[in-house]
């Protein structure tokens, strides 16, 4: 996930709110991230924010990197609701 991230960020696309992401995610490959597994994120990483925030800042900016990284060849887009 960590090439994934960069990917993202080298391509002009917005940082906001990804260092967190960033470090939570670390390492993990991205085949082993799924829609459920990045709404577990969200309540690890913001364990008293409300769903608008965890959409916001965790949901969204990861599909956008993953989906991001689809359109390199890299792995299959992703849909999280």
């Amino acid at each position: 996930m960590a090439q994934v991230f960069n990917a993202y960020i080298d391509a002009d696309k917005s940082e906001r709110f990804l260092l967190k992401l960033v470090d939570y995610w670390k390492d993990t490959l991205v085949e082993n991230v799924h829609a459920e597994t990045i709404r577990r994120a969200a309540k690890v990483i913001y364990p008293k924010a409300n769903e608008p925030t965890w959409n916001r800042q965790v949901l969204k900016p990861t599909q956008a990197a993953i989906n991001h990284a689809a359109g390199l060849g890299w792995c299959s887009r992703i849909s999280v609701k």
